[in-house]
């Protein structure tokens, strides 16, 4: 009959939105799921009470805002000083330590991105012009140093010359973050200078003494 037709498409149509919503439910828990492994895996460390440093790549660093005095919207990786504001405003459980112990390790990410960079930037220069050894004034072309580098090789200097910079540049901001007025390159070139003033003058105890 018409009213058990009826009642039927009912009950179909009732366990067809339940059905939608249990695969909502499940898409959700794992989206939630890939989400939180993917931010896992952006972290590059911890602080040393234990905070979570995010990689460069985090909407902690690339979301962009509008601010007072400028004209374009800004992240923490535009300028150190309004950055380390921005940080301060998005981490505001983080202490000066917490600031500095991030500045350091993007510093060493950085660093590492840099010395990478080299090797593969050797390797290219080596393949496209016949084992010859690349020279400082072979730089031609930034970020991937020369056109006649193979489209691999240059895929991979793109990416961590961005890289370097970007960990570069949120070390910058992070340092501003912990307050601190010098530069972080400034700052470890002081601490560098000073740790090789103090091994000198105990070498030179070691030699008086001797």
């Amino acid at each position: 009959t018409d009213s058990g037709r009826a009642m039927q498409e009912r009950e179909l149509a009732r366990k067809e939105k339940v059905m939608k919503e249990v695969d909502g439910l499940l898409e959700k828990a794992w989206s939630d799921k890939a989400r939180a492994a993917a931010a896992k895996a952006r972290h590059i460390g911890t602080t040393a009470s234990g905070k979570t440093i995010p990689h460069h790549s985090d909407d902690v660093y690339t979301a962009r805002e509008k601010r007072p005095k400028w004209n374009i919207t800004v992240n923490p990786l535009t300028h150190p000083e309004e950055g380390g504001k921005i940080l301060r405003q998005r981490l505001s459980g983080w202490s000066s330590q917490d600031h500095v112990d991030a500045a350091k390790k993007h510093r060493e990410q950085a660093d590492a991105a840099q010395k990478k960079w080299g090797e593969v930037a050797d390797a290219a220069h080596s393949a496209a012009f016949g084992g010859a050894k690349r020279q400082p004034w072979d730089h031609k072309v930034s970020g991937v140093s020369r056109d006649e580098y193979s489209p691999e090789h240059k895929d991979q200097l793109r990416e961590l010359a961005h890289g370097g910079s970007a960990h570069a540049a949120a070390a910058d901001a992070h340092w501003k973050a912990a307050g601190k007025r010098t530069s972080f390159n400034t700052a470890k070139s002081l601490a560098d200078e000073l740790s090789d003033n103090v091994a000198k003058i105990e070498a030179q105890n070691v030699a008086t003494a001797s």
